[in-house]
């Protein structure tokens, strides 16, 4: 879609293109368009939009029909002369609208090629927006259906809707070439109404934007500073080399390279199209995350802040069973204390909740309430008042109210607030503790793409890990047998996690991290060791830590140690005798950094970050008509809002990250480093990710059980056969994709642009972080690199976001911070430790993990962000873009791969041999249940599903 008029021209005349083209094609075919002509032909015309019908929706609009045979445009064609707008069931449940009429067209128009529409003022000069979902025309012969799913506000002009069929530029009919070149214009630089001349200005990326703008530019993470607490520019630094995000261009503050936030309770800029649907926006997972921090204030005044767990029975007493009663985890306690109740008082989850509607709009500024209702006056009147001041006066019917009223009655923040069982712990109460379920959860848990085969002894690589640490766990093999028959290519037995990179900022926040009751950031490594049943032919029996170590800023020094070392925690040498509570905590430690390094790195960089360049090079250089942009578009479906909602409240200055995680202020300057460390686009794909880490045998399948990469590798494989089938409906040769303008500036600016520091000031070579050099050369390497991001968007980011909640929600399994050093042997943290008993030893063991307010912090921030939203689509779900009918049929064929695939994973997790999904002994009264792995599942309910695969990374 584009613009092909001003904005001040579009208020009172059609396009100058459309008067031209009209007046031609009325001497040429006697064509309407008010020049007398009489051959005319009627159509019929439905508009469909998946945004709720309110007030004065589907009115004030207009359309012109553009002939891509003939070049014809009609005159505009006002829908107001149609039937009356109606209710329109949306496929997720929800409701539209749809508004259907006759259009009386120049009988020269036989194939219409895009429609033109635009939105009317209101007559007290406020801005207009409707959701313009699906454009279809009905002729005699033909139906021709058009799918903008796009925003269009009276403040943009003529916007230009392209058919649904898709083309690559060569083969764009010629009537819509200069549409085409126009709409990318705009994208790029600008409304067409700040150039007279029809063409963008490059300078207006640069402009601060107003809210109807749609340019798409670069800019650095330098947004992540609040008030006097400042952050460090992310990106175009050798120090801190880091992705681009889109540019807002607000301007720095004087004497910083600090951007100027929003005006106080204005939002960062974010066009139309990239923000959260109606529905979404008044779901409550789509505006609480913002209101964490004001329900984080109201627990501290209920004194939360000054309580602490005395054992893990207080733990587990945070849960919920479903008729909200405290859960009995552990019905044998001879105490039967009460559970934890985080509710706020009336009056501030009542103040909360009505923040919370406030905040509710859809991008027009709408704020999802009526103004004539009496309950919320006050938040209305406040609404209303900043749109107005938006330019923005729109307003839903009654009714649309009382719906979200209800939603949050009954999802309010008190429900945030009360936590349900999560599945690590249900049926399972004591598995959290075993060095198998430690195993597992790397293999199967909410991180599994970090473990690594060890090839190389653990001394090369910096560690103080010694055979005398490890070969008592080695069913008698050793350390140094092992890793040789690892290098001489047999099958791994041995396998690491490396989280040394965590020490990064030792220096600079060692000092604040060593004073008492301060969290503290510790670095660490993880040997584990795959266990043979040698009773049944040395069958593989559980993937087991056998060694951690640890380090925090003192550790070098006090023990006269390399920088590059720590204390090694042995689980022969400790698990038995007094002192197997210090490896349970050192186990605790080290899930925390695993923790860290999964929201820093496996999570938001190497997702959220990471993916958001490619889409704004993908807005700014690919068209709508074209096929890559029909098929990828679904795999960044509200990407740029989630990440503008993270810069918002999780990552930034004072977020929640930098206050329930151990790296604290340093967290993104982490995040940063590890990106630059280790990021590459080619070690994105997962074939190459699992070969790089040594999971992979000579047959390209896993060597061991995991879960995640066989259930994902199915996916990659079924994602590799799709487009493959439907690229190859669009390029008949690899000159094709050599010669495609529009795919090789996407391909040139993503690397230029949108991911510059990995070669330019972190010192790789091109060819290492894309995996070949120059433009895409061949079909095959198109689809290698268009499976690569929709996998990172789908599938990855499912694997990594949608366990969190049933995961990390439980502290004992997943603490987000660290508040005392490790104790070491011979010191009195250590006997403090190892000298309690019973519930004393639990107080004291609880003291390292989170404290209950950083907890209940966490456990309600990743129970919104393991929520699926009502409107979400999941990859067993069909393409709404794509409307060529092979390309359908293609569609059609990996949807129901999605569901077969679906049907597998459900078989293998049902398979008592798969230990790594179904556990290594049967259930029983004395055993904990299995715990399947359904993280890849593709589809999925609404809520915390710990399941289902969207599209894109939209939570």
């Amino acid at each position: 879609m584009g613009y092909t008029q001003s904005t001040e021209a579009a208020t009172s005349a059609a396009p100058l293109r459309v008067q031209q083209n009209a007046a031609s094609s009325s001497s040429d075919s006697g064509s309407a368009g008010g020049n007398g002509a009489s051959k005319v032909k009627v159509w019929e015309c439905t508009i469909t939009s998946g945004a709720p019908l309110k007030r004065d929706t589907g009115t004030g609009i207009q359309i012109v029909i553009v002939d891509r045979v003939s070049e014809t445009r009609s005159d505009p064609v006002s829908i107001d002369t149609w039937r009356p707008p109606v209710v329109n069931p949306n496929t997720d449940g929800t409701s539209g609208w749809r508004r259907s009429g006759p259009i009386t067209l120049p009988a020269s128009i036989s194939e219409p090629g895009a429609v033109l529409i635009r939105t009317d003022r209101e007559k007290d000069g406020h801005a207009t927006v409707e959701f313009i979902g699906t454009i279809k025309l009905v002729s005699a012969k033909h139906v021709y259906v058009l799918t903008p799913n796009s925003w269009v506000s009276s403040d943009q002009g003529w916007r230009t809707c392209f058919i649904g069929e898709a083309f690559l530029p060569k083969d764009t009919p010629r009537s819509l070439l200069d549409d085409r070149k126009d709409e990318l214009k705009q994208l790029q630089a600008g409304y067409l109404f700040r150039s007279p001349y029809l063409q963008g200005n490059p300078t207006t990326r640069m402009e601060e934007r107003k809210p109807a703008d749609r340019i798409y530019w670069y800019q650095t993470y330098d947004d992540l500073s609040a008030g006097s607490e400042h952050r460090p520019r992310l990106g175009g630094s050798k120090e801190l080399p880091y992705p681009r995000r889109l540019a807002t261009n607000r301007g720095t503050q004087p004497n910083s390279d600090r951007e100027k936030p929003p005006a106080k309770g204005e939002k960062m800029w974010l066009p139309f199209d990239e923000q959260f649907s109606y529905h979404k926006s008044v779901d409550f997972q789509g505006a609480t995350l913002e209101a964490l921090p004001a329900a984080a204030a109201g627990l501290a005044r209920a004194g939360l802040g000054r309580r602490t767990f005395n054992s893990f029975d207080d733990v587990l007493r945070m849960f919920y069973d479903d008729s909200r009663a405290p859960a009995e985890l552990n019905p044998s306690s001879a105490t039967k204390a009460a559970g934890w109740d985080f509710s706020l008082d009336d009056a501030e989850a009542d103040s909360i909740n009505r923040s919370i509607l406030a905040d509710r709009k859809g991008p027009a500024g709408a704020p999802g309430f009526a103004d004539d209702d009496d309950d919320i006056d006050d938040v209305t009147a406040a609404r209303g008042a900043r749109a107005a001041a938006d330019g923005h006066g729109l307003l839903p019917e009654p009714g649309v109210l009382g719906a979200v009223l209800d939603r949050v009655k009954n999802k309010g923040i008190n429900d945030l607030l009360r936590f349900p069982v999560p599945k690590v712990l249900d049926g399972r109460r004591d598995a959290w503790d075993s060095d198998t379920e430690m195993g597992r959860q790397a293999l199967a848990g909410f991180n599994p793409v970090t473990l690594t085969a060890l090839r190389e002894l653990p001394e090369k690589l910096g560690s103080a890990i010694r055979s005398e640490h490890v070969n008592d766990d080695l069913q008698g093999a050793t350390l140094e047998s092992l890793v040789a028959d690892a290098q001489a290519g047999g099958k791994p037995r041995l396998f690491w996690q490396d989280y040394w990179a965590l020490s990064a900022y030792w220096g600079e926040a060692g000092k604040d991290q060593n004073q008492p009751g301060k969290i503290v950031q510790h670095a660490g490594r993880a040997l584990y060791y795959l266990r043979k049943d040698v009773e049944k032919g040395d069958k593989d029996a559980g993937l087991v830590p056998i060694a951690i170590e640890l380090a925090h800023p003192n550790t070098a020094k006090e023990l006269g140690l390399k920088p590059s070392e720590g204390v090694v925690y042995s689980r022969s040498h400790l698990r038995t005798g007094d002192a197997w509570v210090v490896w349970e905590l050192a186990k605790a430690v080290f899930r925390s950094l695993d923790t860290s390094v999964h929201q820093l790195d496996s999570h938001f960089t190497r997702t959220h970050a990471c993916l958001e360049p490619f889409l704004i090079a993908m807005r700014r250089n690919i068209s709508y008509m074209h096929p890559v942009f029909k098929l990828m578009l679904p795999h960044f479906r509200y990407t740029l809002n989630i990440n503008r909602n993270a810069r918002s409240s999780l990552i930034n200055a004072g977020g929640i990250i930098e206050k329930t995680f151990s790296a604290g202020e340093y967290a993104m300057r982490l995040a940063a480093k590890l990106y630059g460390a280790t990021w590459t686009f080619a070690g994105q794909a997962l074939p190459e990710d699992l070969k790089r880490r040594g999971m992979l045998g000579p047959d390209g399948n896993p060597w061991l059980q995991y879960p995640y990469a066989q259930d994902g590798m199915r996916i990659w494989d079924e994602l590799e056969k799709y487009f493959d089938s439907y690229l190859q409906l669009y390029y008949k040769s690899d000159a094709d994709v050599t010669g495609d303008e529009e795919l090789q500036a996407w391909w040139a600016e993503v690397k230029a642009e949108g991911h510059p520091d990995p070669v330019k000031v972190c010192g790789r070579t091109e060819a290492e972080v894309w995996g070949f050099e120059g433009p895409i050369p061949s079909i095959d390497k198109l689809v290698h690199v268009l499976v690569t991001i929709a996998y990172m968007a789908s599938a990855h980011h499912a694997a990594v976001n949608f366990g969190q909640y049933d995961f990390s929600s439980l502290i004992l399994n997943n603490s987000s911070l660290i508040r005392r050093h490790m104790p070491v042997e011979g010191t009195a943290a250590w006997e403090e430790l190892v000298g309690a008993r019973g519930n004393a030893q639990e107080k004291v063991y609880m003291t390292y993990l989170a404290d209950p307010f950083s907890a209940v912090q966490v456990m309600a921030t990743i129970k919104l962000l393991s929520s699926h939203a009502r409107d979400e689509q999941t990859l067993d779900e069909l393409n709404e873009y794509l409307v060529d009918k092979p390309a359908v049929e293609a569609n059609a064929r990996f949807a129901a791969a999605m569901k077969d695939a679906e049907a597998t994973f459900e078989m293998r997790n049902a398979d008592p041999e798969m230990w790594a999904r179904y556990g290594l002994v049967p259930p029983g009264p004395d055993t904990e249940s299995p715990l399947p792995y359904t993280l890849l599942m593709p589809s999925s309910g609404s809520g915390v599903t710990m399941r289902g695969v969207p599209y894109s990374v939209s939570i």
